[in-house]
């Protein structure tokens, strides 16, 4: 008959166990999170993963790696890739509440945006409400097409 000794010795090996396994999976979703954040900053400063590699050091597979989650990206690693991309360590790590997010952006839309940008303030802003102007126009008649 077992004693209460090994009964509670394999209830928190157990529980142990399975404690490590969460710790684990939280922390790579975390990588995963950091790694599209990653990718996010890269692609918005029109940064290729080849690009990145080359001023990390490092090959496009392993920047592949760290968007993916796969590897972890160390406490050096991660100030100087907050440094290439311009932008703190707090938003690179989703801490700063007050970073606008950046998800994925298409190549098209992102040149779209950098010939805005590269247009003289008075222009960009016409620019810029005859586009939605026709964003809006197409959307109407989308809708229209598709009631659902």
């Amino acid at each position: 008959r077992p004693n209460f000794v090994t009964f509670f010795g394999t209830v928190y090996s157990e529980l142990a166990a399975e404690g490590e396994r969460m710790r684990q999976q939280v922390s790579a979703d975390k990588e995963k999170e950091l790694g599209a954040r990653l990718r996010g900053y890269r692609n918005y400063r029109g940064l290729s993963q080849s690009d990145l590699g080359k001023h990390l050091g490092v090959t496009f597979q392993q920047v592949q790696k760290y968007e993916k989650g796969v590897n972890r990206i160390s406490g050096m690693r991660i100030l100087e890739i907050a440094k290439l991309l311009g932008i703190s360590v707090s938003t690179l790590l989703g801490e700063d509440s007050s970073a606008e997010p950046v998800g994925e952006i298409s190549p098209e839309s992102l040149g779209l945006v950098r010939r805005l940008e590269a247009m003289p303030k008075a222009s960009r802003r016409s620019a810029t409400e005859a586009m939605l102007r026709i964003i809006d126009a197409i959307e109407g008649a989308n809708a229209e097409q598709d009631p659902t």
